[in-house]
């Protein structure tokens, strides 16, 4: 049975989420003896929060002249370098870093970074936060695209065992409640080693194209749900964990490192942090961000994600690929089935039935849940409600229709999506 359900309940101890107006990514380290709050450092699409003695990063890694999403949209520069003139600064950074820069005020050890690749630092010589270029003579072992910028700023930033790495997109909007949010688990937390919260997909263009945004409500779903489950109750990353939103202790990062070729290098990061006897815990906040804005770069996205995922050593990666869409096939192999007249066993028909059950209802539910965060009047949230259930089916079948697709045509590579 799926577990979209399965935090619901617990969720609502954290209903304080639904009022706040972002999400917070951040690095933080040990408590200055001068009494002011620990550092933080965040990041967006590549965005990383680290938390030094004396400041907070926030840091953002830029690809190919442009930022690409943390999860989905790295190029790597030193195979294939564009004019510089033919870029510009991501719009998805320029709104993310106006709604967050004033929170370095809030600690004079808050600092924004953007991490890039030289020689497009000159993309943001204006854009009010520190900028770390990674080298086209750096060359890890294995790691390209994100990963080679987070490695790169992994073994620059010479972290501390006990400083905080929160690592963001770049269209994710975080606020001054996740910051705190984040700070607390630092400080408090001391079982857990890595984090994770809740990530809304509503920050811009919400509902402007409806298929996509019914599409990402089965995310928004998931972290309410098995992802919940996962940080809050089993502390072990058995449906592996976001890019976005991730706080990792200085000494998981120094540990496990980012030198790998996976396409999901987030779901291969915990799982190798997992097996070294780290674990897992929930942050009570949200942070925001943006659905795809294309059905282009919406399969681009799902097909990167199955082939990484169906490629991880182990069977975690592929239990989670067939979690992902199982009882989406076996509702078309049923349906089919019963076409042909063939015989449905009645406990399939009561396992399919209840399965339904939970995901119509889980999915209203994160609907109401993201529309109430945005302040979405009721009679609108009613009509999108119905839209998400409706639009559920189809979603379905493109979720089997991405699957296929990338058994016979796996992602080779990162693609940049628009954001």
């Amino acid at each position: 049975m799926p577990f979209h359900t399965a935090g619901t309940i617990g969720l609502l101890r954290y209903r304080s989420v639904i009022s706040m107006a972002g999400i917070t990514l951040f690095t933080y380290g040990q408590s200055n003896p001068e009494g002011n709050s620990p550092a933080l450092t965040k990041t967006k699409p590549s965005f990383e929060f680290k938390r030094s003695s004396d400041l907070i990063l926030l840091q953002l890694e830029q690809h190919n002249g442009r930022i690409g999403a943390l999860s989905s949209s790295a190029s790597a520069l030193q195979y294939h370098r564009p004019q510089l003139q033919k870029y510009s600064a991501s719009p998805a950074v320029a709104r993310s870093v106006g709604e967050m820069r004033h929170l370095q005020q809030l600690d004079s050890r808050v600092k924004f970074s953007i991490v890039t690749d030289f020689p497009h630092e000159q993309l943001f010589c204006n854009i009010g936060v520190n900028v770390i270029s990674t080298p086209p003579t750096f060359r890890p072992h294995k790691a390209l695209y994100k990963a080679r910028a987070l490695e790169w700023f992994r073994i620059q930033a010479q972290l501390h065992e006990d400083d905080w790495v929160l690592h963001l997109d770049e269209e994710t909007i975080v606020d001054e409640h996740t910051i705190e949010a984040c700070i607390r688990f630092a400080e408090t937390e001391n079982s857990f080693d890595v984090g994770q919260g809740i990530i809304l997909y509503n920050a811009y263009q919400f509902w402007s194209h409806k298929l996509i945004t019914a599409a990402d409500i089965c995310r928004c779903r998931d972290d309410l749900g098995k992802f919940f489950l996962a940080s809050s109750r089993l502390h072990v990353p058995v449906f592996g964990v976001h890019g976005s939103f991730l706080l990792v202790r200085g000494k998981v990062e120094n540990e496990v490192g980012w030198d790998t070729d996976s396409l999901v290098e987030d779901y291969r990061f915990s799982l190798q942090a997992w097996s070294q006897g780290y674990r897992l815990g929930w942050i009570p906040s949200v942070a925001r961000e943006q659905s795809p804005m294309t059905l282009s770069d919406f399969f681009k996205q799902r097909r990167r994600w199955f082939t990484g995922m169906w490629s991880l050593p182990g069977m975690l990666g592929k239990l989670s690929c067939f979690q992902w869409c199982g009882s989406s096939f076996a509702a078309i192999f049923i349906a089919i089935g019963r076409r042909w007249g063939a015989q449905v066993p009645y406990w399939a028909y009561i396992f399919m039935t209840i399965c339904s059950s939970t995901e119509n209802y889980s999915l209203a539910f994160a609907c109401v849940f993201q529309d109430l965060d945005k302040q979405i009047p009721a009679f609108r949230i009613f009509k999108h409600v119905l839209l998400s259930l409706i639009g559920g089916t189809i979603v379905n079948l493109l979720d089997v229709l991405t699957v296929v697709y990338s058994i016979f045509y796996p992602a080779k590579g990162f693609q940049i999506i628009s954001k």
